[in-house]
């Protein structure tokens, strides 16, 4: 499976990157290291050497310098190979190890997977809301999917399927709202919206009280950034006016059947109830083990290796978000292929 390299993919919390430590990571198919500088800076070159392809991360980390331990040549932070102690000790030209452009935003570390050159942070999508949000009524972390992440967008780009696999969430009619689809600049967004005599989910308790505007939407970045934003207001008045959550999926393909899934949210009300916090945040990843991820990995088994669209799968009014995001993503696999 090809993967889109000119982006930028979240490796996890920025703290899972230390000093004086390294930590391996799979991102698109290639086996990275990680590291920090002295001054903090991180960084992320291929885990491979040049010599005997041995991973750097069984070697030594001294500053900014890593020796592979297999024949002892040591490379800097740039990839460069400033050390040979074989014979004369002169340094091949080829011994050069690629670095990748790693930066810290919102919490997490991203890599850019492409040419350096493109490689701007501005392209990183605005998930400021985890910024200044308190602590209290902030969640983040990071686990290991043994899904294919085109699936798993699937499944996050449409909420339609909330009433009949997480019945418990008690919508109060999401199934028969039909979204407004938009698409712009490689995102694409899913609005749903629907009268409701409450809220909905963990949360409606805590939500605007009935009869309420409820909204949900999911907006896609690409390759693989999806933005849920769920919201109760009373009938009405303006959407921003709600109580809300902001939900952050950043789904990083390690191979084409697992993915390195980092995760946030945080709200708008009860913003001291940390108590609130933790129940949600355990049953995000509840829901996700119990509900979301067997289904999926069902439908990743029923598909096998064969192609989404040679199925001819059935498409419902739902579908126009997951399936705008497909194609978006194959014009960018095919522009950078012709590349």
């Amino acid at each position: 499976m090809k993967f889109v390299e000119n982006a930028w993919y979240a490796i996890g919390l920025s703290t899972v990157i230390e000093t004086g430590k390294m930590l391996e990571r799979t991102v698109c198919d290639q086996n990275l290291v990680f590291y920090r500088r002295p001054d903090g800076s991180p960084v992320a070159l291929r885990n491979r050497c040049p010599h005997r392809f041995a991973p750097l991360s069984k070697g030594r980390l001294e500053g900014c310098v890593v020796t592979c331990v297999y024949h002892g040549l040591k490379f800097d932070d740039t990839g460069k190979c400033v050390h040979n102690p074989h014979g004369d000790g002169s340094i091949p030209k080829a011994a050069v190890v690629r670095n990748y452009p790693v930066v810290d935003r919102h919490g997490f570390s991203w890599v850019w997977m492409g040419d350096t050159p493109k490689a701007d942070d501005k392209l990183i999508p605005d998930l400021s809301p985890l910024d200044s949000a308190p602590a209290t009524a902030t969640f983040r972390g990071t686990f290991i999917s043994p899904l294919n992440y085109v699936l798993q967008m699937d499944n996050l780009m449409d909420f339609s399927h909330v009433d009949h696999l997480h019945t418990w969430f008690e919508t109060g009619g999401l199934s028969t709202a039909k979204p407004s689809v938009t698409e712009r600049d490689n995102s694409v967004s899913s609005l749903w919206k629907w009268e409701a005599d409450h809220g909905f989910g963990l949360h409606k308790d805590h939500m605007a009280p009935g009869p309420v505007d409820s909204y949900m939407e999911s907006l896609w970045f690409a390759p693989s950034i999806i933005v849920n934003k769920l919201s109760s207001v009373a009938r009405g008045r303006p959407r921003d006016e709600g109580t809300g959550i902001f939900a952050v999926h950043l789904l990083t393909p390690e191979t084409d059947k697992s993915i390195l899934y980092s995760y946030a949210l945080t709200r708008n009300f009860a913003l001291a109830d940390a108590d609130l916090t933790s129940q949600t945040e355990k049953a995000l990843l509840f829901v996700n083990e119990t509900e979301d991820m067997p289904m999926v990995g069902a439908v990743l088994k029923e598909m096998g290796d064969q192609d989404f669209w040679s199925l001819n799968p059935v498409l419902l009014q739902h579908d126009a978000g997951p399936i705008r995001v497909r194609r978006t993503l194959d014009r960018l696999l095919k522009e950078e292929a012709s590349a």
